[in-house]
């Protein structure tokens, strides 16, 4: 598994930036931190590599909220094609504050990689961190 932190990950766009609770926290390494969604769905967060694109073959997402996932890549932030989609993320459950999931990916050699949370449980989504697998 390969952490990319905030030198190797620059996020391009989120639509939601609260001011305690950013994007850029889903890539700071700190489990104390985390990006929270508000609002409607879908919510969108996009994330570029800072080196050449690679392929990656799964995600780990620590998250909660998140019903209705798609994650999608591409060697361009403009051009994307679909990776992976997951409409039955388990909720957290137990007095677990974060759920892992491990999200196998199709195999494309990408740069820029962006996570479309189409739906939740509740009004928000929450994601703490975000681990690549090469």
């Amino acid at each position: 598994m390969v952490q990319l932190h905030e030198d190797d990950v620059t996020v391009v766009m989120s639509t939601s930036n609260a001011s305690d609770y950013p994007p850029e926290n889903v890539f700071d390494g700190d489990s104390n931190t985390f990006w929270l969604t508000t609002g409607l769905f879908p919510q969108v967060l996009v994330a570029e590599l800072s080196q050449s694109p690679q392929a990656i073959k799964a995600v780990k997402l620590l998250s909660n909220g998140i019903r209705s996932l798609t994650i999608e890549g591409g060697e361009r932030e403009d051009s994307f094609e679909l990776l992976a989609s997951n409409d039955e993320m388990p909720p957290c459950g137990n007095g677990e504050q974060f759920i892992s999931q491990r999200i196998q990916l199709r195999s494309s050699n990408c740069r820029f990689f962006r996570f479309v949370i189409r739906s939740g449980y509740d009004h928000y989504a929450a994601v703490q961190s975000i681990e690549f697998e090469s």
